[in-house]
């Protein structure tokens, strides 16, 4: 529990659009609407906090799920189904998971830390804790990479063909929804404010008629910056004078823009 009290803060979210947020009660926690205009920003650290508090008074969920903007997108394909078996749905992730989800009008509540912030050697100890402080936790860590998708120096790396395709070869959305415990059907959905509605209407008809291609430049990890992007970029605009491409990315990607 210490590694929880160093690492970890708790914000509370408004479950819909038109509810203001609940105040939360515990120490050193930030209450907001999720919806709101001006979110302030929560502290960086604070001294200690006990459970997280619940919301409405029903049973709380707890969804863990780090890593890149895909990751927190699939995790939060079985928020519908919780709350549809009666939970308040809270999301352990980091605060760029929560810019993805933060209009995710299934979301009540987050248990936020900073990449890294735990050690991987402590992890263990800190998902025990959580498990503690809510009535039902989902533990979404490496449920498709390490799982699904093997890692180098892994001993499923090594499989032979029939077993990987035997054992590994499985939708990821299925495979997701059964280690919560929730019926598959949900749909990946990505919620955005209205800002960024009218952000995209308005880019939209900037670019005019015609095909648009957004290009993701690179993934969060090593093995997903593509190579010879320069020619592909360069033979679609040959091909497709018509076609509009937008390249997205990170800071590190700027490089591949170049």
């Amino acid at each position: 529990s210490a590694c929880l009290t160093r690492a970890s803060r708790i914000v509370p979210a408004a479950p819909a659009r038109s509810r203001a947020a609940r105040a939360c009660t515990a120490r050193g926690s930030v209450a907001y609407p999720s919806r709101s205009k001006a979110r302030p920003t929560p502290p960086a650290a604070h001294a200690e906090f006990s459970a997280a508090p619940s919301l409405s008074g029903r049973k709380r969920a707890l969804v863990i799920r780090y890593g890149g903007f895909g990751d927190i997108l699939q995790a939060s394909s079985v928020f519908p189904g919780l709350k549809g078996e009666g939970y308040e749905v809270w999301v352990n992730t980091t605060p760029k998971g929560r810019d993805i989800l933060a209009w995710d009008p299934h979301v009540d509540g987050w248990w936020l830390q900073e990449t890294d912030q735990v050690p991987n050697d402590e992890l263990g100890f800190y998902w025990q804790a959580l498990r503690q402080r809510f009535d039902r936790v989902i533990n979404l860590s490496e449920s498709v990479e390490g799982t699904l998708l093997t890692i180098p120096q892994r001993v499923n790396d090594q499989w032979h063909d029939q077993a990987r395709r035997l054992l590994l070869n499985h939708n990821h959305m299925t495979v997701i929804h059964s280690l919560a415990g929730i019926p598959t059907g949900s749909r990946l959905r990505f919620y955005p404010s209205v800002k960024e509605n009218r952000q995209g209407a308005r880019m939209r008809r900037v670019l005019g008629h015609g095909s648009v291609v957004m290009w993701v430049l690179a993934g969060s990890s090593v093995h997903k910056a593509w190579p010879f992007v320069d020619h592909v970029l360069a033979a679609l605009l040959m091909t497709r004078p018509d076609m509009r491409i937008i390249l997205v990315g990170d800071d590190a990607c700027r490089i591949l823009e170049e």
